[in-house]
């Protein structure tokens, strides 16, 4: 998502639900699909040999599956229109987050009049491809109309902004989208609250309001709170947890917290990456991984080092969300290089995804394919 970046900040990112059977069957298919490699595994040393050579052929999707998660990328309506770029995006993920088609600015650009229709085109995409969705997002400080950047309202009128904005995004895609990134970077770094124009007008107990108003728009949604620079411990993530152990304690129905994970390409401590998200486990919260990607303009070497050095990232960043029953989503903030909003961001060429401008597999691709593998 647009924002600017500051180098010295640690980290910066369905299947249709039409009916719970589908999701079971979609579970059951992916155990018993684990099962007939671990069987004919065993079968023989040729069979062994075989399988591995299968293994080594295995789709992104079809390894996260196996292991009980989902893997997907961020993109955009325009995009899945690209054949070789659909090609890639349908055999090697299960998830879509839309990028921007979701967000007040582009939705609601006149006070009252909604424009689903990039939306719809991404979501119909998603559910001709069975793809999970991910809502991307509710409430936000940015991607705003004008309207509501320069509004002048009372404090009630704002509350009847937010919910009329809230419910009518989410029950226009209720039953085609999994969860709600619902509020999205309410915290400095500081541990702050985020001057926004919510919190400005309505305060703090805005965050409380939307996410009970998307519950009441779709009970079966699942809801998070989304936020960058949050991995490990520190003002911000001690912020967030305060806030939403609050939030749970009175019962306000938050599933799960979505930690960006925009990194450096030095990457972070990721023993202390793993505390950190086992402390919002302990809430009773998944702890997806919902933007991932890399600033690498920074890295002195060679291309080679480059690469490798993202893959090891990407590779650590993988093994802490497989080791944690908790995560359960693992999204890339775009598909290929080219795409990533960081170019134009930083102003740099970055290296920041798993595939290359040709759709060529990078070393962070193999990287997370061979945690997936273990």
């Amino acid at each position: 998502m647009k924002r600017t970046w500051n180098i010295a900040v640690t980290s910066l990112l369905t299947i249709n639900l039409l009916a719970a059977a589908s999701f079971a069957d979609f579970t059951v298919s992916t155990a018993m699909a684990a099962t007939a490699v671990k069987s004919s595994a065993a079968t023989s040393s040729v069979a062994k040999t075989s399988n591995k050579k299968e293994q080594k052929a295995v789709t992104l999707k079809e390894a996260a599956q196996a292991k009980g998660k989902h893997i997907g990328v961020a993109t955009q309506s325009w995009l899945v229109n690209k054949s070789e770029y659909a090609a890639v995006l349908n055999q090697e993920f299960d998830t879509i987050t839309p990028e921007y088609q979701m967000k007040m600015g582009v939705i609601q650009k006149q006070k009252g009049i909604y424009n689903f229709s990039e939306a719809d085109a991404l979501v119909d995409f998603a559910l001709k491809n069975n793809k999970i969705v991910r809502g991307h997002t509710l409430v936000w400080h940015s991607s705003l109309p004008s309207w509501v950047e320069n509004g002048k309202f009372t404090r009630e009128e704002w509350i009847a902004i937010l919910k009329d904005h809230i419910t009518k995004t989410v029950q226009h895609f209720k039953g085609k989208v999994y969860g709600w990134d619902v509020v999205n970077e309410a915290f400095w770094q500081n541990g702050q609250y985020r001057p926004t124009v919510w919190y400005n007008n309505i305060g703090p107990e805005y965050i409380e309001m939307a996410f009970r108003f998307a519950h009441e728009a779709d009970p079966q949604a699942k809801l998070y709170y989304n936020d960058f620079s949050s991995e490990v411990k520190n003002e911000k993530s001690d912020a967030i947890y305060k806030m939403l152990k609050d939030l749970k304690s009175k019962g306000v129905p938050i599933d799960g917290i979505g930690f960006q994970t925009h990194l450096t390409i030095d990457g972070l401590n990721y023993n202390d990456m793993k505390t950190n998200f086992q402390r919002f486990a302990a809430l009773g919260l998944d702890t997806d991984i919902t933007e991932m990607d890399l600033v690498t303009h920074t890295f002195q070497g060679t291309m080679e080092q480059k690469m490798n050095a993202a893959a090891a990232v990407y590779g650590n960043v993988m093994k802490v969300a497989l080791s944690l029953p908790s995560c359960k989503f693992f999204i890339a903030w775009g598909l290929n290089d080219s795409q990533s909003w960081l170019n134009e961001d930083t102003g740099f060429s970055e290296y920041p995804l798993l595939f290359d401008d040709s759709f060529g597999k990078k070393p962070a691709y193999n990287a997370v394919m061979e945690q997936l593998r273990k």
